[in-house]
């Protein structure tokens, strides 16, 4: 009697193991399946990312006059004096003038003023001096095969700034309003000066006249 005891209890157990067996094997599918669907989903989205860039710069074209004057420095005579001779340093009367300016960036920054960690960027940025307005596209590194995709755009007058993981999540985003037009009005000014230099030493990679 013991031994049939024993043999009742043990009877069942590889038919418990294949049972668990095919479980796990269910978990896997589901879990495959889980992580595809992620990764078609942050595909798709990501390419979004990129045909809403592409829609920004074409608008930025689109803002560009059909035809524009050569450089004339005769209107300079009312600026202050050290933004007089740089002008005439940079420029001279009748060069053509660009219509757009691609420049493509690599460096470090920081996620904010109190933080000490420097992350590696590449960037393009498109500039339209005439349409007063630019496109800058960046991804930041956060680790290995992660980034965080960085958008910030100015056209028309209007500001538009954006933050996604892979190109795909946005963590934060922000259209239009007073703050965030003056702000990309203030970084459009502000690297003018800088862009005009890289223009005048050849140092841009792309000139649209």
């Amino acid at each position: 009697m013991a031994i049939s005891a024993t043999e009742r209890i043990v009877a069942p157990a590889p038919r418990t193991r294949l049972a668990m067996r095919g479980r796990y094997r269910l978990l896997l599918i589901a879990l495959g399946i889980v992580v595809a669907g992620a990764a078609i989903v942050v595909t798709l989205r990501a390419s979004r990312w990129a045909q809403e860039i592409d829609a920004s710069r074409a608008a930025l074209t689109s803002a560009v006059p059909a035809s524009l004057p050569p450089v004339s420095l005769s209107g300079t005579e009312d600026l202050p004096a050290p933004v007089r001779r740089y002008l005439r340093m940079a420029l001279s009367d009748g060069q053509p003038r660009p219509a757009m300016v691609t420049m493509e960036q690599a460096g470090r920054l920081r996620t904010g003023v109190e933080s000490e960690q420097w992350l590696d960027f590449t960037a393009t940025e498109t500039t339209a001096p005439d349409a007063r307005g630019f496109v800058w596209d960046a991804r930041l590194r956060l680790a290995p095969l992660v980034h965080a995709s960085i958008r910030d755009v100015y056209v028309g007058g209007v500001g538009d700034g954006r933050v996604a993981l892979q190109s795909a999540i946005t963590v934060a985003a922000d259209h239009g309003g007073h703050d965030l037009n003056s702000g990309e009005l203030y970084r459009l000014l502000a690297e003018a000066p800088h862009k005009l230099t890289l223009l005048v030493e050849g140092r841009l990679r792309h000139i649209t006249f």
